[in-house]
């Protein structure tokens, strides 16, 4: 019985070891679901043959959606970027855009006017009931020096108050988690309005 048991053993090793090594070809079965792992539709970075110059990564239409980097303002909190962003943008990209300096108006009024007042002159709400530091500047006043510039404010460019409204000064916080980058053009392009009053 003993022997049995043993060629039993060696019988069952030799018949796994010959199963284990054979070079037969087996089919792999059916795909559970195979649209999860073989995609339908075309990846963005795949040739396609349906538009005409074979991408399939398209450009929207003209004027459907602003380009990514349009509002791209490369510059930090430091007062250096504060004159670089002054020299780099002396014209509002938003300048002349329908509807603009209305949003821009809406905007100020909405997030600026608590402090700066709705004419800029420094007299908003947050000012006259003695809860700030110090007035903010009047946005028309061409004759105090500030200190950023050495220049009065009607001086400041469009990078100028942009960079302000990104990054704050003083008293005055960032406000760039508040309104975005062509929210803050928009809001740019109404305080170069009050500027001029």
């Amino acid at each position: 019985m003993r022997r049995a048991g043993i060629l039993f053993i060696s019988a069952f090793v030799a018949a796994l070891i010959l199963v284990s090594c054979s070079k037969v070809k087996r089919k792999p079965g059916w795909e559970f679901a195979p649209q999860m792992y073989e995609p339908i539709a075309y990846n963005p970075d795949q040739p396609n043959p349906v538009f005409a110059d074979g991408r399939t990564a398209q450009l929207p239409p003209e004027g459907t959606v602003r380009a990514k980097d349009q509002f791209y303002f490369p510059f930090n909190a430091h007062d250096s970027s504060f004159t670089a962003a002054g020299q780099a943008f002396t014209t509002n990209p938003l300048a002349g855009e329908k509807g603009a300096l209305a949003e821009g108006r809406a905007l100020y009024l909405a997030y600026c006017s608590h402090c700066h007042g709705e004419t800029g002159q420094g007299d908003g709400g947050v000012v006259v009931n003695g809860n700030y530091p110090a007035p903010p500047p009047k946005f028309n006043d061409a004759t105090g020096l500030r200190a950023r510039t050495g220049g009065p404010i009607t001086e400041y460019t469009p990078g100028m108050i942009y960079h302000t409204i990104t990054y704050g000064y003083n008293v005055m916080g960032p406000h760039a988690s508040l309104v975005t980058p062509e929210e803050r053009w928009k809001i740019t392009l109404y305080v170069q309005e009050l500027q001029k009053l």
